[in-house]
């Protein structure tokens, strides 16, 4: 089996970049685009905004979420990467006392 390797702060920097894109993310739209108007497209624009908000709040909630899983992915790689590290080196050192 091959070796997997893991840029772990290539990572990081693609983290906080995700993090920092949907902390950025503003889904307010304007409200008042029917204020004085009654033209019924205006009032299906709104609609349409509202429901886009919807969707782009709905969206950035999702991007934090994905952020957190892999930044646990990530902390479990590590985790797991000393921790055969650390068996390696002692099995290691139980073949030369041999």
């Amino acid at each position: 089996m091959g070796e997997i390797k893991f840029q772990f702060h290539d990572i990081e920097r693609v983290l906080k970049e995700m993090a920092m894109a949907s902390t950025s993310l503003e889904p307010s739209l304007p409200k008042d685009v029917v204020k004085n108007n009654q033209l019924d497209v205006t009032k299906k624009i709104e609609q349409v905004n509202m429901l886009l908000e919807t969707i782009m709040t709905n969206y950035k909630e999702l991007l934090a979420q994905n952020e957190s899983m892999v930044r646990s992915s990530v902390e479990a790689m590590k985790a797991t990467d000393q921790s055969l590290k650390t068996s390696m080196s002692l099995q290691g050192v139980a073949e030369v006392e041999k």
